[in-house]
């Protein structure tokens, strides 16, 4: 179901949203360890032992405007690999060939379908059901967009055991100089009967230059993203429009809110 949140309200909801299993009270929630985005799936192909640097192609057609990658189109568990570079996903089924954006992801960034959805992940509340991406190994998994671009980038995300941070880059797989820093504070726990990962919070950055890479870091398993937005500070997102993007002091402020409440992580093992 879309959903709309207006700019004095997010924060509110917020709070009382994000990632809490249907089957656990909140006193449970407190004294479990926090369970991973993904439910008990295949890991798929055994390379993903570690983060590989994405393949590039330099030829790449040059990025147009603005650009959304919401993941829809690929399978769960499905390495997003090409997707995005007008090619087949990198999975053993081989998804696509999806958008000719001429983006590409490192081996270790994969594609989660939610539970709801008869995927693995325990998430709800993403912007646009029902695929986000996150990663098992490593940490982070890497966006390249060799032809650049530039203004600003955002996403939604979501993260309530483990912080992470963004960090993008004027060259391809997370190299050259560091263009902008964003970290990312905890998001609130959900309140059954929502998922785990519930909602999802808007942020971006602006930065000076041209930006050829992202890193998207966290702990594995325990952080997803989705739309990610390319040439706006703004990420796109539900049915109704366009979310305000919350600051990094705003979401500093959701973490202190959420004290000593307990976490699981995205996928469980």
């Amino acid at each position: 179901m879309a959903r709309a949140y207006s700019r004095g309200s997010v924060l509110c909801v917020s709070t009382l949203l994000l990632l809490a299993p249907s089957v656990l009270s909140a006193s449970d929630q407190a004294a479990s360890p926090p369970p991973g985005i993904c439910c008990a799936i295949p890991r798929g192909p055994s390379n993903f032992s570690k983060m590989a640097a994405a393949r590039v192609d330099r030829s790449a057609p040059n990025f147009v405007g603005m650009a959304v990658l919401t993941f829809e189109g690929l399978l769960n568990s499905e390495p997003i690999g090409d997707y995005y570079n007008g090619a087949k996903a990198n999975g053993g089924t081989g998804s696509g060939p999806g958008p000719s954006y001429g983006i590409s992801f490192s081996s270790n960034a994969l594609a989660l379908i939610a539970s709801s959805a008869g995927g693995g992940g325990n998430f709800g509340g993403e912007p646009s059901p029902v695929t986000t991406l996150f990663f098992l190994t490593g940490t982070g998994a890497v966006m390249n967009v060799p032809a650049g671009f530039s203004t600003g980038f955002s996403f939604y995300y979501a993260a309530p055991g483990q912080t992470g941070t963004i960090t993008v880059y004027d060259d391809v797989n997370a190299a050259g100089n560091l263009l902008a820093t964003l970290p990312l504070p905890l998001t609130p726990l959900g309140v059954p009967p929502a998922p785990p990962y519930d909602p999802f919070l808007p942020i971006g950055v602006s930065f000076s230059g041209v930006a050829k890479s992202v890193n998207f870091g966290g702990a594995a398993n325990f952080i997803a993203f989705d739309n990610i937005t390319l040439g706006s500070q703004t990420p796109q997102g539900f049915a109704e429009g366009v979310v305000p993007t919350l600051s990094t002091t705003g979401l500093l402020l959701v973490a202190s809110l959420l004290g000593l409440a307990g976490f699981r992580a995205l996928r469980s093992a």
